[in-house]
């Protein structure tokens, strides 16, 4: 069992106020004696304190952040922490958060993510509840375009899902769940790149199935960790008896591993592997690009069936309390099978600069500037990209 400092600063001082009591009933208190005591009861004051601070645990701020996918986007954020059973001093707390966002883009963001523990973190409910009104690039499929041309269409969507995850040993857990997007392309350039009808999904469509999952979290912080790996497979099967408009079968593995190398200086590194093997809609096809992998590539210029990313960033240690740097380089492809991936590998790199929000949980708001070939992106928003 692991303890928090505090609460084993608060055994410790208890342990303490028990012994003093003790020698307060066999004689009369010396003045050094009575000084302890005082000093035990502040600290013990202190402690009592922090437990209530802990309880005022929702927030709700200001959402502002830049990506080459939305531009300049702002709205309201918050988030909920709490714990679902209140005798349980173990048991992990839960978190639903929430994004309410307009973007210079013209694209509309409703999201609610969830992470929610229970049975003293035996059980655990991971997914999302959202709506997507945005005007979004498509460029084809594949290698055989460079991404220059861009072109513009538009597209709403509501989206859940949503995973029960069971422990199976220590830090593993299994789950399974179910996914849900319908999708509306109400607007499209007339025979343009994607009116044509060998595009599947090119008006819409409904995906819908059931994920199974093998998940490992020994993060010692959820926001920046320093030690521990992050780790889950998902597996999802859409076809008619789901109520999926398209068949076809989705794997991805995402692998991070986080190593503290010398003082405050932590490396992170990971793994992403996406296959898709049937006819998917192209806007569940694998994405390059974006602000979690590969940066300095715009997401979505190329997609396919499948995708392989290997990235690994360096982050300094905080200077002057609020600022710490990154250095991140990464490589990675998309292709419809394993070799024409290999064959068509690119690469990104980059630094960026990190203002700390809170010290304590290690809350971040970044700046990050990726570059590839012939193309770069400036990222800006809150929490590491992985």
């Amino acid at each position: 069992m692991q303890l928090s400092g505090r609460t084993l600063a608060a055994w410790a001082l208890l342990l303490c106020l028990f012994v003093a009591a003790e020698l307060f009933a066999q004689h009369k208190p010396t003045r050094d004696e009575r000084i302890t005591l005082r000093k035990v009861k502040r600290e013990l004051a202190k402690h009592d304190s922090t437990k209530q601070e802990k309880r005022l645990n929702a927030l709700i701020l200001p959402a502002v952040y830049y990506t080459p996918e939305t531009h300049l986007a702002f709205g309201l954020s918050g988030f909920m922490v709490f714990k679902t059973a209140k005798n349980d001093s173990l048991l992990k707390q839960s978190t639903v958060t929430f994004a309410s966002v307009y973007t210079l883009n013209d694209q509309i963001i409703l999201t609610s993510p969830f992470q929610l523990f229970f049975g003293a973190n035996r059980y655990f409910v991971n997914g999302e509840v959202a709506f997507y009104r945005f005007p979004y690039i498509f460029s084809g499929i594949g290698n055989t375009h460079d991404g220059t041309v861009k072109e513009n269409y538009n597209a709403y969507f509501p989206r859940f899902n949503a995973v029960v995850y069971r422990k199976i040993h220590q830090n593993w857990y299994a789950g399974a769940g179910w996914w849900y997007q319908n999708t509306i392309v109400n607007e499209w350039e007339p025979n343009g790149l994607l009116d044509q009808p060998q595009i599947p999904g090119n008006r819409g469509g409904v995906t819908s199935a059931p994920v199974i999952s093998l998940f490992n979290d020994s993060r010692n912080n959820v926001l920046s960790p320093s030690s521990g790996r992050w780790i889950t497979a998902k597996l999802w099967r859409n076809d008619a008896f789901s109520g999926s408009d398209f068949s076809y079968t989705q794997f991805t593995l995402d692998f991070r591993h986080y190593q503290q190398i010398f003082k405050n200086q932590v490396i992170a590194a990971q793994l992403f592997v996406d296959v898709i093997d049937g006819e998917a809609p192209f806007n569940r096809l694998s994405m390059l690009g974006g602000q979690s992998r590969m940066r300095g590539y715009q997401e979505a210029v190329f997609r396919d069936k499948q995708q392989m990313v290997l990235q690994s960033e360096w982050r300094s240690r905080v200077y002057f309390n609020h600022l710490a740097f990154r250095l991140f380089a990464a490589a990675g492809g998309i292709g419809n099978s394993t070799d024409d991936v290999l064959k068509h590998f690119r690469y990104t790199a980059g630094a960026g600069l990190r203002f700390t929000l809170n010290k304590e949980s290690k809350m971040y708001f970044r700046i990050d500037a990726g570059f590839g070939a012939n193309t770069y992106s400036i990222y800006i928003n809150v929490g590491e990209a992985f």
